[in-house]
């Protein structure tokens, strides 16, 4: 399949598992922001080391939409936790409604790791952020503010 060939098909008609890792990078790096998503995910489900790449430079670039970063924050976790908590430390305070909301949810399912003494920063900054959010809105969700606070908050 040639680039050609994938670059007039939907996201839906495309098989990203017969990509090479080459393709997949160059779909990430592309105009069409659903595709780069699929392409990132199908570079971290086969455990590529380009994934973390991939994620780090989509996070310092801010490139893509909210679901690209999104999508980026999870695999960068995953590949490169230390890098990918200094990055949370960065952007905690001014990153988009529903990328704070992908990074509660980072952290309510890896409580372990965010209830250690070393990653305490990065909950007093999520604490904070959610005292400035002043009228409910779509994101960050209230379910998962909620668990937030149940699991981080002062209490928890």
């Amino acid at each position: 399949m040639s680039k050609y060939d994938i670059s007039i098909m939907s996201d839906d008609q495309i098989n990203y598992n017969s990509l090479s890792e080459i393709t997949l990078r160059d779909l990430v790096l592309g105009d069409d922001l659903f595709v780069a998503t699929s392409a990132l995910a199908t570079l971290a489900m086969r455990k590529s080391n380009l994934a973390g790449e991939l994620a780090g430079k989509i996070l310092e670039n801010m490139l893509g939409d909210d679901y690209l970063q999104s999508a980026a924050i999870n695999i960068l976790f995953d590949s490169d936790r230390s890098r990918s908590l200094e990055l949370l430390i960065e952007r905690m305070a001014t990153c988009k409604p529903y990328i704070f909301n992908t990074i509660l949810e980072l952290m309510i399912q890896n409580t372990d790791v965010f209830k250690s003494t070393a990653t305490y920063p990065i909950v007093r900054l999520a604490l904070e952020r959610i005292d400035q959010v002043t009228k409910p809105s779509k994101w960050p969700s209230r379910e998962v503010l909620d668990s937030f606070l149940e699991i981080f908050g002062q209490d928890g």
